[in-house]
This record gives C-alpha cells, sequence and structure tokens, in this order.
C-alpha cells in the first residue's frame, strides 16, 4: 500500500525508489511556503490560503478566494524551482498572471503538508 508516499520536492520517503531515480527536476506541485497574515475562511481555524503544497487547481481556487476576501498579506511560494515573493498577494498583478498561466490538470491530492507527517488521503 502506498498511502503515505511522498515522492515530489518537499521530501522523498519512497524505500523502494531512490530520490536519484526521480524522471522530473521537480514536482507539479505549487509549494506556498508562507502567507502572512494568513488568511482565514468564515471560521478562524480554517485557511483560504495557508502554507502547504497544493496541485496547481487547487492553488488557483485558493489564491482567488483570498484576493476575493481582499486582505494584504505578504506570499511566498516556489513552483518548479522558481521562488515567488509578493508583499501583498490581493494587488500583485505578477501573481495574478502566475495563477493564471498554471497547468489545469488534476492531481490525485489537492492538497499535502508542508512539513511534517503527511495524513492519509483516501
Amino acid at each position: 500500500m502506498l498511502s503515505n508516499l511522498r515522492v515530489d520536492d518537499a521530501r522523498w520517503n519512497s524505500v523502494i525508489v531512490p530520490r536519484q531515480a526521480r524522471l522530473t527536476r521537480h514536482d507539479p506541485f505549487v509549494h506556498v511556503l508562507r502567507v502572512d497574515p494568513p488568511i482565514p475562511r468564515g471560521r478562524p481555524q480554517e485557511q483560504v490560503l495557508g502554507p502547504g503544497v497544493f496541485a496547481p487547481e487547487e492553488f488557483r481556487r485558493r489564491f482567488e478566494a483570498a484576493r476575493r476576501q481582499s486582505r494584504r498579506s505578504a506570499l511566498e511560494l516556489r513552483y518548479q524551482g522558481q521562488s515567488l515573493k509578493s508583499r501583498d498577494l490581493a494587488v500583485d498583478l505578477g501573481l495574478v498572471g502566475f495563477a493564471a498561466s498554471l497547468p489545469a490538470r488534476p492531481l490525485e491530492q489537492p492538497v499535502l503538508a508542508l512539513r511534517g507527517p503527511q495524513h492519509c488521503v483516501h
């Protein structure tokens, strides 16, 4: 069973396949490293956009929801080896263009933990 297998830029925990056998340089995920302050949803514990590893479609969905809230938040992310930083994600047109340029391909898991153990997603 491979339910906790992680083979992405954030970590590599395959005992069968060594990291050196990786076929691509980077994973297909958007790594959100920092959102300061975090953007809450309706309840204080939920976040529209916070640190994590997101499938491109999921990042775009959460980013657009965060922009609709018009809250001033700094954002730092990494995608395909490139880093992006913004002081205010609500007004940064570069980030809007970045989000629009992301591929629209569904991935098995839309959200992964940035740090620490990954919970099973079935």
